[in-house]
């Protein structure tokens, strides 16, 4: 089961006060032109800064970079049309709310904050308009040569701590699962995970899906039988991969651990490779916790313990946030 960390980052600039001016040039770098309606927006937004260079990022979507002077103001992503998704702005520390510099100063002793940016997001991934904007703050924390960084609200909320200044140690994630085998079952359900054959769960963005399904087939891995879900991952219209996971519930807990999987990597439709494969009990590896029957939070534990192969760690963050969507429709089937 492969783990992708979809991180959806606002890319922000300065709020109308840079006291910036937009130039009239929207011809980009390399050819590219920027619409009339993007460039009017830009520049209704940040009167007298200059474009220094726009990306076409996909078809109908521009990201355009500011500055003033020779100085780097931010970016702006928009629309052909004028709509803003994303703006990014480069900031002081006294333009960040009390509250979350705050939390940027304490988490920046002994370390020098080298870049501070506001980040407002406008739309999510599918292009929707967000029913208000959605505003983060981004602190680049140096020490050395070693850069860190953490994601926080206006509030003070820390949403991401990255880089070796916040590196756990070891021992604070959970590698080792006192379970009693014998209470391990195949087939079961807790809050968030559902082990029942029949279930699906079907990802869509545009040409690329991810499909989930609970099969009715199971597996002895490691003295435990093991029911198997299968997952179909295609991009861009074409399958990339197939995976055998195998996971077991404790029938006193409602915990699902998990246990390896088989992987098919395709190409051209033809299998390529088998990258990712592991079995707990083969080679050092041993099962991880996918799922506890009763998180709580501040949970750290590991969901795959295969070194060399496969090490992904869960930590249970909040028990009430729910994230935006941020990767297209999501498709339930339960079984009857």
């Amino acid at each position: 089961m492969r783990q992708k960390n979809r991180r959806l980052v606002g890319v922000i600039v300065l709020i109308g006060f840079f006291g910036c001016a937009v130039t009239d040039e929207s011809k980009l770098e390399e050819g590219v032109s920027l619409p009339a309606a993007a460039a009017a927006a830009i520049k209704a937004h940040y009167p007298g800064a200059e474009i220094t260079d726009v990306i076409l990022e996909r078809e109908g979507v521009y990201e355009a970079v500011l500055e003033q002077e020779g100085r780097l103001l931010g970016e702006v992503k928009v629309m052909a049309d004028g709509s803003l998704v994303e703006v990014t702005a480069l900031i002081t520390l006294s333009e960040v709310p009390a509250a979350a510099a705050r939390v940027i100063t304490e988490k920046a002793k002994g370390l020098k904050i080298k870049k501070l940016e506001k980040e407002v997001t406008y739309m999510d991934a599918d292009f929707e308009k967000l029913d208000s904007p959605l505003v983060i703050y981004v602190a680049e924390l140096i020490e050395g040569e070693a850069v860190s960084e953490i994601t926080l609200t206006a509030e003070g909320k820390l949403l991401a701590e990255e880089g070796p200044a916040f590196v756990e140690t070891e021992k604070q994630w959970q590698d080792t699962f006192p379970v009693v085998k014998a209470n391990l079952v195949d087939t079961g359900r807790n809050r968030y995970f559902i082990l029942e054959p029949g279930y699906q769960l079907n990802f869509e963005y545009g040409q690329d899906r991810l499909l989930v399904t609970v099969l009715n087939e199971t597996k002895l891995v490691d003295g435990v039988t093991t029911r198997i879900v299968e997952e179909r991952e295609h991009e861009g219209g074409e399958l990339i991969e197939i995976s055998r996971n195998y996971f077991a519930i404790d029938k006193t807990t409602n915990s699902v651990y998990y246990f390896g999987e088989d992987v098919d990597i395709y190409k051209a439709g033809k299998v390529v490779s088998h990258e990712g494969a592991w079995w707990s009990g083969v080679n050092g590896a041993r099962f991880g916790l996918m799922m506890p029957g009763n998180p709580q939070v501040g949970q750290m534990y590991y969901q795959e313990y295969a070194p060399g192969v496969a090490m992904d760690r869960g930590e249970n963050i909040s028990l009430t946030d729910c994230p935006r969507r941020g990767h297209g429709p999501r498709r339930e089937h339960k079984p009857d």
